[in-house]
Protein backbone atom coordinates (compact mmCIF):
# COMPACT_ATOMS: atom_id res chain seq x y z
CA UNK A 1 0.00 0.00 0.00
CA UNK A 2 3.14 2.33 0.64
CA UNK A 3 4.46 1.71 -2.78
CA UNK A 4 1.29 2.22 -4.28
CA UNK A 5 0.74 5.70 -2.89
CA UNK A 6 3.88 6.45 -3.84
CA UNK A 7 5.20 6.97 -0.06
CA UNK A 8 8.14 4.44 -0.30
CA UNK A 9 10.11 2.59 -3.84
CA UNK A 10 9.46 -0.94 -4.58
CA UNK A 11 13.40 -1.52 -3.71
CA UNK A 12 12.61 0.44 0.08
CA UNK A 13 9.80 -2.28 0.42
CA UNK A 14 12.66 -5.07 -0.16
CA UNK A 15 14.99 -3.76 2.27
CA UNK A 16 12.04 -3.40 4.64
CA UNK A 17 11.37 -7.11 4.01
CA UNK A 18 14.83 -8.11 4.32
CA UNK A 19 15.67 -6.64 7.39
CA UNK A 20 12.01 -8.21 8.90
CA UNK A 21 13.18 -11.41 7.42
CA UNK A 22 16.71 -10.82 9.48
CA UNK A 23 15.67 -9.03 12.79
CA UNK A 24 11.80 -9.75 13.08
CA UNK A 25 9.36 -6.93 14.30
CA UNK A 26 6.43 -5.84 12.54
CA UNK A 27 7.46 -4.05 8.44
CA UNK A 28 6.28 -0.80 8.93
CA UNK A 29 8.91 -0.31 12.20
CA UNK A 30 11.64 -1.67 10.11
CA UNK A 31 10.87 1.02 7.33
CA UNK A 32 10.70 3.48 9.74
CA UNK A 33 14.04 2.78 11.52
CA UNK A 34 15.22 2.28 7.80
CA UNK A 35 14.37 5.99 7.49
CA UNK A 36 12.08 4.90 4.79
CA UNK A 37 8.78 6.31 6.00
CA UNK A 38 7.32 7.86 9.52
CA UNK A 39 5.30 5.77 11.80
CA UNK A 40 2.50 8.58 10.70
CA UNK A 41 2.40 7.12 7.18
CA UNK A 42 2.78 3.22 8.52
CA UNK A 43 -0.19 4.32 11.16
CA UNK A 44 -2.58 6.10 8.18
CA UNK A 45 -1.65 3.23 5.83
CA UNK A 46 -2.90 0.63 8.67
CA UNK A 47 -5.73 2.64 8.97
CA UNK A 48 -7.17 2.82 5.53
CA UNK A 49 -6.17 -0.71 5.21
CA UNK A 50 -7.56 -2.35 7.66
CA UNK A 51 -10.52 -0.13 7.94
CA UNK A 52 -9.35 1.17 11.81
CA UNK A 53 -9.90 4.86 12.68
CA UNK A 54 -6.67 6.28 13.54
CA UNK A 55 -6.25 7.94 16.83
CA UNK A 56 -5.99 11.81 16.97
CA UNK A 57 -2.97 12.27 19.71
CA UNK A 58 -4.80 14.98 20.80
CA UNK A 59 -7.60 12.20 22.64
CA UNK A 60 -4.92 11.02 24.91
CA UNK A 61 -4.27 14.10 26.75
CA UNK A 62 -7.14 13.94 29.07
CA UNK A 63 -8.64 10.10 29.59
CA UNK A 64 -10.28 10.26 32.73
CA UNK A 65 -8.90 7.95 35.77
CA UNK A 66 -11.96 5.92 35.56
CA UNK A 67 -10.88 4.83 31.95
CA UNK A 68 -7.47 4.23 32.93
CA UNK A 69 -8.26 1.91 35.67
CA UNK A 70 -9.90 -0.65 33.31
CA UNK A 71 -6.75 -1.54 31.69
CA UNK A 72 -4.37 -2.17 34.42
CA UNK A 73 -0.80 -1.19 33.96
CA UNK A 74 0.54 -4.76 33.73
CA UNK A 75 -1.54 -5.15 30.71
CA UNK A 76 -1.19 -2.08 29.27
CA UNK A 77 2.97 -2.00 29.53
CA UNK A 78 2.82 -5.74 27.97
CA UNK A 79 0.72 -5.16 24.82
CA UNK A 80 1.39 -1.61 24.59
CA UNK A 81 -2.38 -0.96 24.33
CA UNK A 82 -4.50 2.35 25.83
CA UNK A 83 -7.79 2.65 26.78
CA UNK A 84 -9.61 5.69 25.55
CA UNK A 85 -13.59 5.42 26.48
CA UNK A 86 -16.29 3.00 27.77
CA UNK A 87 -18.81 2.28 26.07
CA UNK A 88 -20.40 -0.29 24.96
CA UNK A 89 -17.23 -1.68 24.16
CA UNK A 90 -14.02 -0.41 25.52
CA UNK A 91 -12.27 1.60 23.51
CA UNK A 92 -8.37 1.01 22.96
CA UNK A 93 -5.52 1.92 21.11
CA UNK A 94 -2.43 0.50 19.92
CA UNK A 95 0.06 0.28 16.92
CA UNK A 96 -0.52 -3.05 15.71
CA UNK A 97 -4.34 -3.38 15.59
CA UNK A 98 -3.92 -6.25 13.01
CA UNK A 99 -2.48 -8.47 15.79
CA UNK A 100 -5.26 -10.75 16.24
CA UNK A 101 -3.22 -12.77 18.97
CA UNK A 102 -2.92 -9.69 20.79
CA UNK A 103 -6.65 -8.74 20.72
CA UNK A 104 -7.68 -12.21 22.28
CA UNK A 105 -5.17 -12.12 24.92
CA UNK A 106 -6.34 -8.25 25.75
CA UNK A 107 -10.48 -9.65 25.47
CA UNK A 108 -9.52 -12.21 28.36
CA UNK A 109 -7.67 -10.21 30.17
CA UNK A 110 -9.72 -7.23 30.61
CA UNK A 111 -13.30 -9.62 30.28
CA UNK A 112 -14.99 -7.58 27.67
CA UNK A 113 -15.31 -6.29 23.99
CA UNK A 114 -13.42 -4.23 22.38
CA UNK A 115 -13.91 -1.26 19.93
CA UNK A 116 -9.77 -0.99 18.14
CA UNK A 117 -8.22 2.14 17.08
CA UNK A 118 -4.82 2.42 15.59
CA UNK A 119 -2.18 5.31 16.82
CA UNK A 120 1.87 5.37 16.18
CA UNK A 121 4.03 4.23 18.68
CA UNK A 122 5.11 7.93 19.82
CA UNK A 123 1.43 8.16 20.89
CA UNK A 124 1.18 5.06 22.67
CA UNK A 125 4.65 5.53 24.43
CA UNK A 126 3.07 9.21 25.56
CA UNK A 127 0.37 8.05 27.04
CA UNK A 128 1.99 5.14 28.77
CA UNK A 129 4.59 7.59 30.29
CA UNK A 130 1.55 9.76 31.41
CA UNK A 131 -0.80 7.70 32.99
CA UNK A 132 1.16 4.57 33.61
CA UNK A 133 4.78 5.67 34.24
CA UNK A 134 4.57 6.61 38.26
CA UNK A 135 3.76 2.69 38.43
CA UNK A 136 5.78 0.76 35.62
CA UNK A 137 8.95 -0.88 36.97
CA UNK A 138 10.00 -2.55 33.77
CA UNK A 139 13.35 -1.92 33.22
CA UNK A 140 14.16 -0.89 29.56
CA UNK A 141 15.21 -3.15 27.02
CA UNK A 142 18.08 -2.36 24.16
CA UNK A 143 16.32 -5.50 21.32
CA UNK A 144 18.77 -7.80 19.87
CA UNK A 145 15.46 -9.98 18.74
CA UNK A 146 12.79 -7.63 18.11
CA UNK A 147 11.89 -4.68 15.91
CA UNK A 148 15.00 -3.67 14.47
CA UNK A 149 17.58 -4.71 16.47
CA UNK A 150 21.39 -3.66 14.70
CA UNK A 151 19.93 -1.62 11.03
CA UNK A 152 23.48 -2.05 9.29
CA UNK A 153 22.63 1.34 7.00
CA UNK A 154 25.44 0.73 4.49
CA UNK A 155 27.74 -1.56 4.52
CA UNK A 156 31.76 0.03 4.72
CA UNK A 157 35.32 -1.32 5.54
CA UNK A 158 36.58 -0.53 8.75
CA UNK A 159 38.70 2.01 8.13
CA UNK A 160 39.99 3.18 11.40
CA UNK A 161 41.28 2.05 14.95
CA UNK A 162 39.86 2.77 17.88
CA UNK A 163 37.57 0.71 20.65
CA UNK A 164 38.50 -2.74 23.02
CA UNK A 165 38.64 -5.96 22.66
CA UNK A 166 34.63 -7.52 23.91
CA UNK A 167 34.57 -8.39 27.30
CA UNK A 168 32.27 -10.00 29.54
CA UNK A 169 30.28 -7.49 31.39
CA UNK A 170 30.43 -10.49 34.87
CA UNK A 171 34.08 -9.34 34.65
CA UNK A 172 33.40 -5.93 34.95
CA UNK A 173 32.39 -6.58 38.38
CA UNK A 174 33.44 -3.18 39.21
CA UNK A 175 31.23 -1.50 36.81
CA UNK A 176 27.90 -3.17 38.28
CA UNK A 177 29.32 -1.79 41.95
CA UNK A 178 29.12 1.48 40.72
CA UNK A 179 26.01 1.39 39.20
CA UNK A 180 24.67 0.04 42.38
CA UNK A 181 26.13 2.71 44.40
CA UNK A 182 24.60 5.78 42.28
CA UNK A 183 22.87 8.57 44.20
CA UNK A 184 22.28 11.11 41.48
CA UNK A 185 21.97 11.51 37.70
CA UNK A 186 25.95 12.20 37.09
CA UNK A 187 26.61 8.98 38.55
CA UNK A 188 24.96 7.05 36.27
CA UNK A 189 26.09 9.23 33.45
CA UNK A 190 29.67 8.67 35.12
CA UNK A 191 29.19 4.85 34.30
CA UNK A 192 27.69 4.83 30.87
CA UNK A 193 31.11 7.00 30.41
CA UNK A 194 33.40 4.29 31.68
CA UNK A 195 31.69 1.20 30.31
CA UNK A 196 31.14 2.98 26.29
CA UNK A 197 34.26 5.07 26.10
CA UNK A 198 36.53 1.83 27.52
CA UNK A 199 35.19 0.23 24.62
CA UNK A 200 34.30 2.28 22.06
CA UNK A 201 36.45 5.52 22.07
CA UNK A 202 34.10 8.50 22.05
CA UNK A 203 30.70 8.61 24.15
CA UNK A 204 27.74 11.39 23.17
CA UNK A 205 24.83 11.15 25.62
CA UNK A 206 21.88 13.35 24.21
CA UNK A 207 19.01 13.95 27.05
CA UNK A 208 15.79 13.60 25.39
CA UNK A 209 13.58 16.72 26.01
CA UNK A 210 10.10 17.06 24.70
CA UNK A 211 10.77 17.04 21.30
CA UNK A 212 14.45 17.50 21.52
CA UNK A 213 17.64 16.07 22.24
CA UNK A 214 19.90 17.87 23.74
CA UNK A 215 23.54 16.96 24.08
CA UNK A 216 24.80 17.07 27.91
CA UNK A 217 28.25 14.63 27.95
CA UNK A 218 30.63 14.36 25.54
CA UNK A 219 33.83 12.52 26.51
CA UNK A 220 36.67 10.14 24.91
CA UNK A 221 40.00 8.75 25.28
CA UNK A 222 40.59 12.73 24.89
CA UNK A 223 38.40 13.61 28.28
CA UNK A 224 35.43 15.65 28.39
CA UNK A 225 34.69 17.53 25.70
CA UNK A 226 32.53 20.40 24.59
CA UNK A 227 28.74 20.23 24.43
CA UNK A 228 28.24 23.73 22.58
CA UNK A 229 25.65 21.46 20.09
CA UNK A 230 22.28 23.22 19.45
CA UNK A 231 19.52 20.95 20.94
CA UNK A 232 18.25 18.66 17.44
CA UNK A 233 14.62 18.50 16.65
CA UNK A 234 13.28 14.74 16.62
CA UNK A 235 11.57 14.83 13.50
CA UNK A 236 9.46 11.37 12.68
CA UNK A 237 11.32 9.32 9.89
CA UNK A 238 14.58 10.19 11.39
CA UNK A 239 17.20 7.42 12.83
CA UNK A 240 17.58 9.82 16.06
CA UNK A 241 13.45 9.45 16.13
CA UNK A 242 13.29 6.42 15.65
CA UNK A 243 15.15 5.21 18.97
CA UNK A 244 13.83 7.90 21.25
CA UNK A 245 10.61 6.53 20.80
CA UNK A 246 11.24 3.11 21.16
CA UNK A 247 14.38 1.26 23.13
CA UNK A 248 16.33 -0.29 20.14
CA UNK A 249 19.92 0.02 18.81
CA UNK A 250 21.26 1.34 15.01
CA UNK A 251 24.58 0.80 13.39
CA UNK A 252 25.71 3.38 10.72
CA UNK A 253 29.16 2.31 9.00
CA UNK A 254 29.32 5.93 7.41
CA UNK A 255 26.40 8.92 8.74
CA UNK A 256 24.15 10.30 6.11
CA UNK A 257 21.56 11.91 8.33
CA UNK A 258 22.06 15.74 8.44
CA UNK A 259 21.35 16.14 12.13
CA UNK A 260 23.54 13.20 13.16
CA UNK A 261 25.99 14.56 10.90
CA UNK A 262 26.26 18.01 12.49
CA UNK A 263 26.24 16.44 15.92
CA UNK A 264 29.24 14.73 15.06
CA UNK A 265 30.86 18.03 14.08
CA UNK A 266 29.64 20.65 16.53
CA UNK A 267 31.04 17.65 19.05
CA UNK A 268 34.17 16.69 17.19
CA UNK A 269 32.92 13.20 16.64
CA UNK A 270 33.98 11.30 13.99
CA UNK A 271 30.88 10.24 11.63
CA UNK A 272 32.14 6.64 10.76
CA UNK A 273 30.98 3.44 13.04
CA UNK A 274 28.48 5.55 15.01
CA UNK A 275 26.29 2.87 17.09
CA UNK A 276 22.87 4.73 18.36
CA UNK A 277 21.44 3.35 21.22
CA UNK A 278 18.70 4.35 23.61
CA UNK A 279 18.00 4.06 27.43
CA UNK A 280 14.74 4.62 29.20
CA UNK A 281 13.81 4.77 32.91
CA UNK A 282 10.23 2.26 33.26
CA UNK A 283 8.41 3.84 30.23
CA UNK A 284 9.81 6.71 29.60
CA UNK A 285 12.18 7.52 27.19
CA UNK A 286 15.83 8.96 28.94
CA UNK A 287 18.72 9.44 26.70
CA UNK A 288 20.17 8.73 22.90
CA UNK A 289 23.82 7.52 22.99
CA UNK A 290 25.95 7.92 20.05
CA UNK A 291 29.03 5.63 20.83
CA UNK A 292 31.70 5.62 18.22
CA UNK A 293 34.67 3.68 17.64
CA UNK A 294 33.27 0.06 16.49
CA UNK A 295 32.76 -1.58 13.19
CA UNK A 296 30.06 -3.84 13.02
CA UNK A 297 31.63 -7.10 13.53
CA UNK A 298 33.22 -5.51 16.97
CA UNK A 299 29.59 -4.40 18.07
CA UNK A 300 27.88 -7.83 17.01
CA UNK A 301 30.72 -9.01 19.59
CA UNK A 302 29.81 -7.27 22.65
CA UNK A 303 25.97 -6.82 21.89
CA UNK A 304 25.16 -9.11 24.57
CA UNK A 305 27.34 -7.25 27.23
CA UNK A 306 25.21 -4.09 25.96
CA UNK A 307 21.92 -5.62 26.33
CA UNK A 308 22.44 -6.72 30.00
CA UNK A 309 24.21 -3.57 30.93
CA UNK A 310 21.16 -0.79 29.45
CA UNK A 311 18.69 -2.51 31.82
CA UNK A 312 20.69 -1.84 34.95
CA UNK A 313 21.15 1.52 33.91
CA UNK A 314 17.51 1.86 33.71
CA UNK A 315 16.88 0.45 37.14
CA UNK A 316 19.60 2.82 38.41
CA UNK A 317 18.21 5.60 36.93
CA UNK A 318 14.77 4.67 38.90
CA UNK A 319 16.80 4.38 41.80
CA UNK A 320 17.59 7.85 41.24
CA UNK A 321 13.70 8.97 40.92
CA UNK A 322 13.16 7.53 43.87
CA UNK A 323 15.50 9.18 45.84
CA UNK A 324 14.05 12.62 44.64
CA UNK A 325 10.63 11.81 45.57
CA UNK A 326 11.87 10.60 49.12
CA UNK A 327 13.08 13.96 49.83
CA UNK A 328 10.17 15.90 48.17
CA UNK A 329 8.42 17.23 51.26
Amino acid sequence: MLVDRGLISSEQLASGLAAQREFGGRLGMNLVALGFATEEQIAVSLSDQLGVPLVDPRAIESIPPDVIARVPREVATKHRVVPLKVGRDLHVCLPDPQNEDRLDQLRSALGTTLRVFVATELTINRALDRYYDELVSGPARLVSTAEVPVVTVEVLPYDETGGQPASNLETAGSILDQLADVMVEQDVLAVLRRYFVERFGHLVVLAIREETVVPILNAGAFGTGHLSAAPVSLKPGTPLHSVAVKPHLLYQPKVKDPDILGLCKALSMRDAHLTIASVASGARMVYVLLAQGLDGDRLKAILPDIKALVPKVSDALRIVEIRKRIRLP
